[in-house]
């Protein structure tokens, strides 16, 4: 059954692309999401990448990043991943990683999982990213500042920002509420974590986790499930919240917890993220779950530190970060 989904899967997704700029020169050819909804934040990579080709006078074809377009279409440049990054024909191509690197990816899922619950566990690593490509990619785009755990890259190596605007928030609202954002099909993407803060009795609201994956898990009643929100229209709670974290084993810069630092919140982010330790004022990142619960703790009872000039100047230089291709 799972194979012919798969197959499906690549068959749907030759009618799944949209077209940008078609009077432009040579085509780039963008393997990323093309269907997105308004809580997923990753819609506005998407649309920078198309922005920035464009605008350099380029055509774009934006293909679902399952598809074999980019091995039946003549294009110049690829950005992307997946089966559609293995697939292209193109001269020059860049693997947009927006994960961390897979065999660390593994090391950490079988260190956390395999010996407590892992009948109960979904493990993504090397499904949509493969280690053979990351060691073999020419160009690679990773997400966030620390270029050491990249080291295993023989090519070009290229950080990059999440471009994604600050929320509007009531920075005047007593914020004392803790946020988790998490991602579908994510047992290994923190719910262990939250379930240790559920037996602290904290209360945590959560995001991004559909309803089964959160009901499977047996959270006490402190662990609250919002299910899937757009930021944009809950910025009257988002005013509310004082910390947003994510504990991953396949984390990259989250697009929408960096959406959430822009505007004020304070992040907590394992070591996976994609950030180097201490690199940026209001994003704590924590190698060890221990280590997450105690910043946590020290936050929630620490004073509120946005705004602050510190916290400015850091939004300001990592904006200042273009994507050098």
């Amino acid at each position: 059954m799972k194979k012919i989904w798969s197959y499906l899967s690549i068959f749907l997704g030759l009618f799944d692309f949209k077209l940008y700029n078609l009077r432009g020169d040579s085509l780039v050819l963008i393997g990323y999401l093309v269907r997105t909804n308004s809580y997923h934040s990753n819609r506005y990579d998407v649309d920078y990448l198309v922005n920035h080709f464009v605008s350099r006078g380029h055509r774009v074809m934006l293909i679902n990043f399952r598809s074999l377009w980019s091995f039946f279409v003549d294009h110049s440049v690829f950005v992307g991943f997946g089966l559609s990054y293995r697939m292209s024909t193109a001269k020059l191509r860049y693997l947009f990683h927006t994960e961390g690197p897979q065999k660390l990816c593994q090391v950490r899922f079988d260190i956390r999982f395999f010996s407590k619950n892992s009948g109960r566990v979904i493990n993504r690593c090397n499904k949509f990213f493969r280690h053979e490509d990351e060691i073999s990619a020419t160009n690679l785009i990773f997400l966030g500042n620390d270029f050491d755990r990249w080291d295993h890259v023989k090519g070009e190596k290229i950080n990059y920002w999440p471009k994604v605007p600050a929320l509007k928030l009531n920075h005047t609202c007593e914020r004392n509420k803790i946020l988790f954002v998490g991602s579908h099909g994510a047992h290994f993407k923190g719910l262990d974590v939250l379930k240790l803060l559920g037996e602290l009795g904290l209360e945590v609201y959560v995001i991004g986790v559909s309803a089964p994956e959160f009901n499977r898990m047996s959270f006490p009643a402190c662990i609250v499930n919002m299910g899937w929100i757009d930021l944009e229209a809950s910025t009257d709670f988002l005013s509310q919240v004082k910390i947003a974290f994510s504990f991953s084993v396949s984390e990259a810069c989250p697009t929408g917890l960096f959406k959430l630092w822009k505007s004020g919140i304070e992040i907590v982010l394992s070591d996976n993220c994609g950030i180097k330790r201490n690199s940026l004022f209001g994003i704590s990142v924590v190698r060890s779950e221990d280590e997450l619960i105690l910043k946590m703790l020290e936050l929630i009872n620490g004073e509120v530190r946005w705004p602050s000039h510190e916290w400015s100047a850091d939004i300001q230089s990592v904006e200042k970060v273009s994507l050098k291709i």
